[in-house]
């Protein structure tokens, strides 16, 4: 996978995490769970895609020093 292809593919994954989060904020206000819920909820959801960006960072980077080596 191409550096342009996965960037790209990268901005597709972080707007649909943040219309995940944005999307289950407002369904829990609707439904009337109080703020302070709704912010740790959004917290947990946050931490959770951080890591496993992370993850996805720590893996294209391995990718291309494997790339590296066999050139």
């Amino acid at each position: 996978m191409s550096r342009r292809q996965f960037i790209s593919r990268s901005r597709a994954v972080d707007l649909a995490a943040l219309v995940v989060v944005l999307g289950s904020a407002v369904a829990l206000v609707a439904l009337g769970v109080s703020a302070e819920a709704v912010g740790t909820v959004a917290l947990a959801l946050s931490g959770l895609y951080s890591t496993w960006l992370r993850g996805a960072d720590d893996r294209a980077t391995a990718e291309d020093k494997k790339k590296e080596l066999s050139l």
